[in-house]
């Protein structure tokens, strides 16, 4: 992605509290000379320092702030006990951030495993992880009987070849209406 041919084309959010992931973020984006394309993205109130030390380099900050009606409270705190369990497992950098020095040897395990996690890059697979319910690209629309049985299709994966075909049809539309103009279409929602 931050190849200058990609550079262009392609916008990266690193997402992150895990300073030594961050810090080669930061080096990858100055050597590329990318700040303009990459986005870092942290949940508010986690890791302030870190937050408040990342933005004085790269201001392209999107800080995620939870926030919910009051019906929704419950799934709120979900949400933030599943990151709170997450962010404190044995592993995770934010566990130790807090009372972290370097040269510990919490630092020196944490950056073990962070240089470790170089040598199994070339094992991973580009294969998608996504078992998609369907292997075909609807030609037709067909709406429901009342918006209350409205059914949506699922995401397009675009590592799939039925991505790459809507990508294509998507082109042959656009290359179409620049040649030919816009066309009068027939109204699709019907109001009774």
């Amino acid at each position: 992605g931050l190849q200058s041919k990609h550079i262009q084309a392609v916008r990266i959010g690193v997402a992150s509290h895990n300073l030594l992931d961050l810090s080669y973020a930061l080096v990858l984006t100055a050597d590329a000379g990318a700040f303009d394309s990459v986005q870092f993205e942290m949940l508010e109130g986690m890791a302030n320092h870190q937050r408040r030390a990342l933005h004085e380099i790269a201001s392209n900050l999107l800080l995620y702030a939870p926030a919910c009606k009051q019906v929704d409270f419950l799934n709120a705190i979900g949400y933030l006990i599943r990151r709170l369990d997450e962010n404190t497992g044995p592993d995770n950098f934010l566990r130790h951030a807090f009372q972290l020095e370097t040269g510990s040897p919490q630092w020196h395990a944490l950056e073990q495993q962070f240089l470790a996690s170089f040598s199994v890059l070339p094992k991973l697979s580009f294969e998608s992880r996504r078992k998609l319910k369907h292997d075909t690209i609807s030609q037709t629309t067909t709406l429901p009987a009342t918006w209350q049985t409205f059914s949506g299709q699922p995401n397009t994966d675009f590592t799939q070849q039925t991505g790459h075909q809507v990508i294509d049809a998507t082109l042959e539309i656009a290359s179409s209406l620049i040649q030919n103009g816009p066309q009068q279409a027939t109204p699709v929602i019907k109001c009774n």
